[in-house]
């Protein structure tokens, strides 16, 4: 159940041509409502760290394919976390 769509809606206030960004895409609702509020051309970037969050959204937003981009983010290899917490430690090494 997406919670508050009637309010997010009229804030942005989407019309034609518009861009948004739907940092907790989830499974997709304030994204549908974006996009039936900016069409023809309007677009929304979605993304999220549950994967399967996200295959819900593109399952539910796929009629509007052209418009709508899906993203993981939040998800880091541990090799790549710990080279950061070692250049970390190299520029400061009281850490």
């Amino acid at each position: 159940v997406t919670v508050l769509v009637r309010e997010v809606t009229e804030f942005l206030n989407p019309g034609p041509g518009k861009c948004f960004l739907d940092g907790t895409v989830g499974g997709g609702g304030h994204s549908e409502a974006l996009l039936i509020a900016s069409a023809p051309d309007g677009r929304v970037i979605g993304i999220d760290r549950d994967e399967e969050a996200l295959a819900a959204a593109r399952e539910r937003l796929k009629n509007f394919a052209a418009r709508f981009i899906a993203r993981q983010v939040g998800r880091h290899h541990p090799a790549r976390l710990q080279a950061h917490a070692l250049q970390a430690r190299l520029r400061d090494p009281d850490q």
